[in-house]
C-alpha cells in the first residue's frame, strides 16, 4: 500500500498582547535583537517571525520559562537563542545591538541596567516597557544613559503602558516635566493620552489623600506637574475616563528635584 504523504505543519507564531505588540513594533529592522526577562520568548519569537529582528537572544532566570520559551520557538519555525542567566551576564560584547526589557519595575530595570557595561556590549538601542516606576526609569535613562526617541502609549486590558525607545548617546539630562510627562509624550493632545493623564492623576491623588498629611512627600510634585497637564489637555465638553490600574505605581514614584 502507497503511505500517504506527510503534511508539514505550519508555523504558530503566539498571539501578543497589545504591549508587546507596540514593543515588537518599534524594533529596528535588522536589529540583533537580545531581550532579557524573556520569560516565554514572545517577544524575540514575533520580531523574528515578522522580520524585524536578524537575529534574537532570549534570557531568563527560570529554566521552566526558558523550556516554554523552546517549545514555542520550535511551534513557530524560529530559531531564538535562549540563555539561563541574570540579568545581561549571558551576552558577550557585540552579539546584540538592540535590548528589550519589559514586564519588570522600572527600578529593577535601572538596577540591571546599572550592572551591565552596555557600551562595551554594543547595546544601540533601548526598548524598555516597565509596569511600574516609569517616572524614576525616564530620569534614569535621560540623566545617564541618551536621548529617548519615543514614547508608545498603549492601553492593555485595564491599563495604560508606556514603551519607551532609547538611544545610547550622549544623555541630554532630565527635568522634572520630562520625567513626569515624557519628553515625547506630552506633546499630544489626544483623547487616549487626556484619558492616561487623567488616570495618573486620580490615582496619585486617592494615594496622597491616605498619606500623612504632615510629612513632606516629594511626590506633590508630580501632583502638580500631572495637574497642569490635565489642565491643558482636558475639554469642557468631554470627561476622560479614568482607566482602572492606569498607574498604580504612582503611590510609590519619586520624581526628585
Amino acid at each position: 500500500s502507497r503511505s500517504m504523504p506527510t503534511q508539514a505543519v505550519p508555523p504558530r507564531v503566539p498571539t501578543l498582547s497589545p504591549r508587546l505588540d507596540a514593543i515588537v513594533r518599534r524594533i529596528p529592522r535588522g536589529a540583533r535583537l537580545a531581550d532579557v526577562g524573556t520569560d516565554h520568548a514572545l517577544v524575540p519569537i514575533a520580531a523574528l517571525a515578522r522580520g524585524r529582528a536578524a537575529s534574537a537572544i532570549g534570557i531568563d532566570r527560570s529554566a521552566h520559562a526558558l523550556a516554554r520559551a523552546r517549545d514555542n520557538a520550535r511551534r513557530a519555525g524560529v530559531a531564538v537563542d535562549l540563555r539561563l542567566g541574570d540579568g545581561l551576564a549571558p551576552l558577550t560584547p557585540h552579539e546584540a545591538d538592540t535590548l528589550v526589557v519589559a514586564g519588570i519595575g522600572g527600578c529593577r530595570t535601572i538596577a540591571l541596567l546599572e550592572r551591565a557595561d552596555l557600551a562595551r556590549l554594543g547595546i544601540q538601542s533601548l526598548l524598555l516597557a516597565p509596569h511600574r516606576d516609569l517616572v524614576p526609569l525616564r530620569r534614569h535613562v535621560l540623566d545617564h544613559l541618551g536621548p529617548i526617541e519615543d514614547e508608545i502609549l498603549v492601553a492593555d486590558g485595564r491599563r495604560w503602558y508606556v514603551v519607551l525607545l532609547a538611544r545610547l548617546e550622549r544623555p541630554p539630562g532630565c527635568t522634572t516635566t520630562d520625567a513626569v510627562l515624557g519628553p515625547i509624550l506630552r506633546r499630544r493632545t489626544d483623547e487616549a493620552y487626556a484619558a492616561y493623564v487623567h488616570g495618573r492623576l486620580a490615582a496619585l491623588q486617592d494615594a496622597l489623600n491616605r498619606a500623612p498629611p504632615d510629612r513632606p512627600d516629594p511626590r506633590r510634585k508630580t501632583l502638580a506637574a500631572l495637574t497642569r497637564e490635565w489642565a491643558r489637555v482636558s475639554r469642557p465638553q468631554a470627561r476622560a475616563p479614568r482607566p482602572l490600574g492606569s498607574d498604580e505605581a504612582e503611590s510609590q514614584e519619586p520624581t526628585g528635584g
